[in-house]
């Protein structure tokens, strides 16, 4: 049976490890990139606890309690130290300055407000105003959070890959990881293989990416426009739990207390988004991303 990485990782902050468990370990980080972005993440967490807490030996109460250091093998020390530069730079990009401001909904939000690490960064910000005197910033981390974007674009990257572009006026909240809400304004979100499921829910539809590129705007009355660029996705009716699979080239008006009503697909909305969704920060309008059909 596989061992549960977990444990392993656990282990070795615990330095409970046996050699042979260091070698799995150690080849677990070896094998992709992510795995040692993980391995660095667990690491840089645990290195803030105890910078927190102190030492674990603070709290023994017996010399017995106290954790043994254990040897290192060669490989496992070469991709620690690997695994501990990922963690230097993951601190240095995403750690948020005193001067980084957040917009996150907790009552009467200022600015100053730090989050923890999240699971969002805000990778571009294009002529972006946001409401509530707040100010969002490239490569700042968000977590659970509210954004008020009066005009401009910006876009986000989920570490799960997802990217979702974000143009004002608009309000879009962040729940978790994997679901969001938009409230008003569109967006587009790019989906990568192994990120399926991730979801935006609207005043009247919920959009369930199975694996594509879409595109969603709100009307003033609520209605909501999905548009399926690449891929599919699965829209539904909350009230009435009706849903549709759109594919590629395809869009449907989602309306209150209506069935589903497919309509012929409509771009435009979206063209001031496609250069920042590319990651072209300017334009001089010489030219236009268009979607593939």
């Amino acid at each position: 049976m596989k061992r549960d990485m977990d444990e392993l990782i656990n282990g070795y902050l615990d330095e409970a490890l046996s050699e042979d468990e260091q070698r799995e370990l150690a080849q677990w980080i070896k094998t992709d990139p992510a795995n040692a972005a993980r391995f660095a993440r667990d690491l840089m967490l645990h290195d803030r606890l105890r910078g927190e807490l102190g030492p674990v030996d603070d709290f023994a109460t017996d010399e017995t309690e106290k954790v043994i250091p254990f040897p290192v093998s060669g490989l496992a020390a070469r991709l620690i130290r690997i695994a501990a530069a990922i963690a230097l730079m993951l601190t240095i990009l995403y750690w948020p300055t005193e001067s980084e401001k957040v917009a996150v909904e907790t009552g009467n939000v200022g600015k100053g407000v730090r989050v923890p690490e999240g699971f969002a960064a805000i990778v571009s910000v294009k002529e972006a105003e946001f409401g509530k005197d707040v100010e969002l910033t490239t490569g700042q981390r968000l977590g659970p959070a509210v954004l008020e974007l009066n005009s401009g674009v910006i876009r986000l990257l989920f570490d799960s890959g997802v990217e979702v572009t974000l143009q004002g006026p608009a309000k879009y909240e962040l729940l978790a990881a994997g679901r969001t809400r938009l409230s008003s304004g569109l967006l587009t979100a790019n989906v990568p293989p192994g990120a399926e499921g991730f979801r935006v829910d609207t005043p009247t539809a919920e959009v369930t990416d199975l694996g594509t590129s879409f595109g969603v705007r709100l009307e003033s009355d609520g209605s909501s426009h999905v548009s399926v660029f690449d891929g599919e996705v699965e829209v539904a009716e909350p009230d009435s739990g009706e849903k549709k699979l759109l594919k590629e080239g395809e869009e449907i008006l989602v309306t209150a207390g209506r069935k589903l009503e497919t309509v012929a697909i409509n771009a435009r909305p979206y063209e001031k988004m496609w250069p920042v969704s590319k990651g072209i920060a300017g334009s001089t309008g010489a030219f236009q991303l268009a979607p593939p059909w």
